[in-house]
């Protein structure tokens, strides 16, 4: 497959702000917070799993296949003439199919799928639990699931019943408790009850991620703890995510990054940088991307053209077309194909 393509299959939702890139084409990833525990590959145009260590676990046989989260992953096959996704455990065995136009990974019990344009969700037995309904729906995240109905958002709990009205033009998923929304060109924070727990404020924002949020006041970025109090000044050209206690900033015209007090931990060398996952960081030199670790020391030097950021032991990288998966030390566990 190639890499647009696949890069569809895991395009990612509407993002608030224009600070760091930090986990572009990651986005929001499928399947939520959950870590995958086998991984896509292709080969000969057909896909199937491996495992962290870059062993085939199922065999490549099917059109398309997406990260492996819980106990099943879903791929997308055909039979009797007929194309359908349907969901397999780590033996290759189809545990159901479904009708639908798309499927998408487990996440905390529940599968996203969408029907003619209508997403809901289904349970490990593949059956409905939310029937079909929502223009746009996110995997569960802290409980609640962000929908979109008449253009607008709001939440759902997992038995598909309203929490929080649809009425907001912009808004992200639950994070550590509260959620980015946007009022009247300004961000702020509402809680799990609907309420607003950090009024609009903020002329840009992010969601929270490591219990603190990249906020924007004029033209600098600082952040901002639960409280909505500052906890770094705005000091920041571009602030992007923590992750490992560590987040990307620039504050000249190469990336760095800070810990939780502001400091400097590791100095300004990229041209773009990503969240830490994992203990480690994809940066780009010169256009190619690598990965760095905590003490900005490259695991593997800037040599791909696209990477994501590492789930489950691995990350996914691209040399031109072709994908493959590299482990913590930056070798390749799986090479491009």
């Amino acid at each position: 497959m190639k890499r647009a393509l696949w890069l569809l299959l895991l395009l990612p939702l509407w993002t608030a702000c224009d600070s760091a890139d930090p986990d572009s084409p990651d986005g929001d990833p499928i399947g939520g917070d959950e870590r995958p525990s086998l991984f896509p590959v292709e080969r000969n145009d057909l896909w199937g799993y491996i495992n962290a260590d870059g062993q085939i676990v199922v065999q490549p046989e099917y059109f398309a296949a997406r990260d492996f989260v819980g106990e099943v992953g879903p791929v997308r096959g055909r039979r009797n003439n007929s194309n359908f996704w349907g969901y397999i455990d780590a033996e290759g065995t189809l545990r159901f199919d479904l009708p639908v136009d798309e499927a998408f990974p487990f996440a905390g019990g529940l599968a996203r799928v969408r029907v003619g344009g209508r997403y809901g969700f289904v349970d490990t037995e593949g059956r409905y639990v939310i029937n079909p309904y929502f223009e746009q729906a996110d995997d569960f995240s802290d409980g609640l699931s962000r929908i979109k109905l008449n253009g607008r958002y709001g939440y759902i709990d997992r038995t598909g019943a309203l929490v929080i009205e649809p009425s907001y033009w912009q808004a992200e998923p639950f994070v550590g408790g509260l959620a980015l929304f946007e009022d009247e060109d300004e961000y702020g924070y509402l809680g799990p009850d609907g309420m607003i727990a950090i009024e609009p404020q903020f002329d840009q924002a992010r969601s929270f991620s490591d219990g603190l949020a990249a906020v924007k006041v004029g033209d600098n970025w600082g952040y901002v703890d639960v409280t909505g109090s500052f906890v770094i000044d705005p000091q920041f050209i571009s602030a992007g995510d923590f992750g490992d206690d560590l987040a990307p900033v620039r504050t000249e015209n190469q990336w760095e990054y800070v810990n939780r007090q502001g400091q400097r931990v590791i100095g300004p060398a990229y041209d773009e940088a990503r969240t830490f996952s994992e203990s480690r960081a994809a940066v780009a030199v010169d256009g190619q991307w690598g990965f760095i670790n905590e003490e900005g020391t490259f695991v593997r030097n800037p040599v791909f053209d696209q990477v994501d950021s590492f789930r489950g032991g691995v990350a996914r990288v691209w040399d031109g077309e072709r994908m493959g998966y590299v482990g913590p030390d930056g070798r390749y566990v799986w090479l491009p194909e």
